[in-house]
């Protein structure tokens, strides 16, 4: 660098080191729904890729409904709603701002109420296997005896349209996160 006169002239000396990009394939969105919600499977190598950004937008892709964050939940959002999530690799030393990748999910809708199922009778000392329950539903205990005095028995409900409805605000959800599934239990008089 010089002067406007040209008389004076500094030279500086340095180095840099180029960032290499992200592979591509290295941003890999899984997504789960509930009716509100929205949860993208963190990206995995932020230790390597620099930390995990994630971006929603509406189902078109083109508004933001709420911009760059760190956390992968999306929360207070409308049901039975599409949805567009986007994640990237912020970079680091080593690398540079990944290209976002970006994939599609609609909210389930809310559940609508449990129909428990009614007029269930027996004789007393006959066991609950025998008093049969509509589809989706089985006793938590088939062995147990009906006895006199008994105000009910515990029954358990399985939905399967869990993949369309979110049951979490049903009276007795149960999720077990390890099959995935989802149990409504009550309790039935017979």
């Amino acid at each position: 660098a010089e002067d406007i006169s040209g008389k004076f002239s500094v030279v500086q000396a340095g180095s840099f080191t180029t960032k290499q990009p992200v592979p591509d394939g290295a941003v890999s969105l899984t997504l789960s729904a509930s009716a509100d919600t929205i949860t993208a499977g963190a990206l995995t190598d932020t230790e390597t890729y620099g930390a995990a950004k994630y971006r929603l937008l509406d189902a078109s892709g083109q508004k933001v409904v709420q911009d760059w964050q760190d956390g992968n939940v999306f929360s207070g959002l409308a049901e039975g709603t599409g949805y567009t999530v986007c994640a990237k690799y912020a970079g680091n030393d080593s690398y540079m701002e990944s290209a976002p990748g970006n994939a599609q999910i609609t909210t389930k809708r809310w559940a609508p109420p449990v129909t428990e199922p009614a007029g269930l009778t027996a004789s007393y000392g006959q066991t609950l296997k025998d008093v049969a329950l509509p589809e989706g539903w089985s006793w938590a205990d088939d062995t147990a005896a009906v006895t006199a005095g008994n105000s009910g028995y515990e029954a358990r409900f399985v939905p399967a349209d869990t993949d369309i409805y979110d049951y979490s605000r049903a009276e007795g959800y149960a999720y077990d996160s390890g099959s995935g599934q989802v149990t409504i239990t009550r309790t039935l008089p017979v």
